[in-house]
């Protein structure tokens, strides 16, 4: 992946967990699960190899 790539991936995650995070506050615990998980897949593709 080029540099760009990770970086946009990444800063989608980020954005991702802050959604979840507000979600969890405002109580939507399904919806705070599930921006939780799409803030991990991601991550799971910029593994260092």
């Amino acid at each position: 992946m080029h540099y760009e790539e990770v970086k946009m991936l990444l800063e989608r995650s980020s954005d991702f967990l802050e959604f979840a995070n507000r979600a969890f506050k405002d109580g939507k615990y399904s919806l705070a699960t599930f921006l939780a998980e799409q803030a991990v897949q991601p991550r799971k593709g910029c593994r260092v190899r």
